[in-house]
């Protein structure tokens, strides 16, 4: 049964963390279901994550490597000015998640405990989603504003049933950026956040977890976790990303249904 359940558990977990539907609100809900114990919610949790960000870190190593190299290329100065801008975005876009998740762990973590916040959550991602409908695309230019209008978004987002792409693409498109632009800068933001994160998650893990749980808590959401960005980076581009919000209001209304009786 720990199989199933966590085969189940690593299949929601790429398709959520990547797709606008919240993987946390969504997997809080789950080993609420599942009934797991807290030392096997914690390692789950941070196997499962560590898949996702194998995922991530694959899906764009090509955008990745150029920027790491082009801002050491002395020879190509507007690559090397454009990488090290991209850079500065993204330390910039990382400060409010980072200071938010510091100051606010434990009530964060309390949250995370009560599966009916996760739901109510949800709902809200919804809504937001739902804005991009009546987005209006602008340039592709960041500018310093956006990446912290940006990475509040993804503060947000740490909350349960919060979506981080939900959240951080979603503001990027009513900001004006390109879908192209929203898409790529939202995953970009989200590296050092999901890293740091993962490494504060990977202290809680157990050792109760065998070979075989620890192989399929990592492989099913990373290769999950590819399908799904492919599949979201088409939809962004048609710009149907508002299609997500009525997932997301009719499994928030479902699980607040399920919790009260």
């Amino acid at each position: 049964m720990a199989i199933i359940i966590l085969i189940v558990l690593g299949i929601v977990q790429g398709l959520a963390e990547f797709l606008p539907v919240s993987s946390s609100g969504h997997l809080a809900l789950l080993e609420n279901l599942f009934h797991l114990s807290e030392s096997q919610r914690l390692s789950y949790t941070a196997f499962l994550h560590l898949g996702t960000t194998l995922a991530l870190l694959f899906y764009f190593r090509k955008k990745v490597y150029d920027v790491i190299v082009n801002s050491f290329n002395h020879s190509g100065q507007n690559e090397q000015k454009q990488s090290i801008k991209l850079i500065l975005f993204i330390i910039i876009g990382t400060i409010p998640a980072g200071i938010i998740g510091y100051l606010a762990k434990d009530k964060i973590d309390l949250v995370f405990q009560t599966p009916i916040y996760s739901a109510m959550f949800l709902l809200i991602t919804g809504v937001i989603l739902f804005l991009t409908k009546f987005a209006q695309e602008k340039n592709s230019n960041l500018s310093y504003k956006d990446a912290i209008l940006i990475g509040f978004a993804q503060a947000i987002a740490l909350l349960p049933g919060i979506s981080r792409s939900g959240a951080t693409i979603s503001i990027a498109l009513l900001i004006g950026l390109t879908t192209a632009s929203a898409f790529e800068f939202s995953f970009l933001l989200s590296i050092p956040a999901v890293i740091g994160a993962n490494i504060l998650l990977l202290k809680n893990i157990s050792s109760h977890l065998t070979l075989l749980n620890l192989i399929l808590s990592i492989a099913v959401p990373f290769i999950i976790g590819i399908l799904a960005l492919e599949i979201l980076k088409k939809i962004v581009i048609r710009k149907k990303l508002y299609y997500f919000a009525y997932y997301c209001w009719a499994i928030g209304l479902l699980a607040i249904l399920l919790i009260l009786i």
